[in-house]
């Protein structure tokens, strides 16, 4: 497929800290792509770069070749650029339905073109050809559809976003922490929905994770960064052997952060750094 996302020697910085050093990487139409690494090394601040959050401070950033540098965030959106927050943004005031129905509304003012070529077509055809169902159905939401989605687990919040910005059917999905809150087994089946999204819906997708069990799982290629820069990019096994990234999340033991299952914290211990780069800390 041919390059769909390009950024190239990207930097922020807020006051004398830089937050994204020289960073500079490429995504092609349908792959998929993990960001993993300590907490404040930079990584929410990417994604407030990519869709027009926070102004860039040197460097450029290319959607499909074109340059969205200086672009609101309603307009990146509107390019096929669709963003799931840390903490999930729902209504909380409204049930599950209402909230897809009021996703279906806003996907409306996305141009055919900047969508992903992919329909979801097998998901709503398992659910009797019924789109609203198929989502439902395939997000664990069906049973719930009418519950009011401010006392929904934390959990299930995050599967309502993430279907709320699955049905604008954006070309590039991101993703932060999309797992956090989620149990184990809710976990393992969020790996099969990633993986399901990228080949119903052909979109590429980055993902933030801490979890090593579930960026091994999802397999695909995992970028790391450090202080603002990246400085490790591959398959899983590779990245997670960089000596700086040992260093940073186990104080210079011998062994990378923890092999899948190791541990029964999946999240690694937090490196004695600076806090982050904006007031995520991501």
């Amino acid at each position: 497929m041919s390059t769909l996302l390009e950024i190239t020697a990207l930097g922020k910085a807020f006051g004398g800290l830089r937050a994204v050093t020289d960073l500079s990487l490429a995504l092609d139409g349908g792959e998929l792509l993990t960001v993993i690494g300590p907490n404040g090394c930079g990584k929410t601040t990417l994604f407030n770069l990519l869709t027009g959050h926070l102004k860039v401070s040197q460097g450029d950033i290319r959607l499909d070749g074109r340059s969205i540098l200086g672009l609101p965030p309603h307009q990146i959106a509107r390019l096929g650029v669709g963003r799931k927050f840390q903490m999930p943004s729902i209504y909380a005031e409204l049930t599950v339905a209402e909230n897809i129905r009021l996703a279906r509304q806003a996907a409306a003012l996305i141009p055919l073109r900047y969508q992903a070529e992919g329909q979801g077509d097998a998901w709503a055809e398992q659910a009797g050809g019924d789109p609203y169902a198929a989502f439902l159905a395939r997000l664990g939401l069906s049973e719930i559809a009418g519950q009011r989605a401010g006392t929904l687990p934390h959990g299930k919040k995050q599967w309502l976003e993430i279907a709320m910005v699955l049905l604008a059917r954006p070309r590039l999905i991101l993703l932060d922490e999309p797992t956090a809150g989620m149990t184990r087994r809710e976990k393992l089946v969020a790996v099969g929905l990633l993986q399901d999204i990228r080949s119903q819906f052909g979109a590429a997708i980055i993902v933030i994770e801490h979890d090593m069990t579930f960026v091994e799982a999802l397999g695909g290629r995992v970028a790391a960064m450090l202080n603002g820069r990246l400085v490790a990019d591959g398959d899983f096994a590779r990245v997670r052997q960089n000596r700086q990234l040992v260093e940073a999340y186990l104080g210079g033991a011998a062994a990378g952060p923890p092999a899948a299952g190791h541990s029964s914290d999946p999240r690694p211990p937090a490196p004695q750094l600076s806090p982050g780069d904006d007031p995520s800390h991501g």
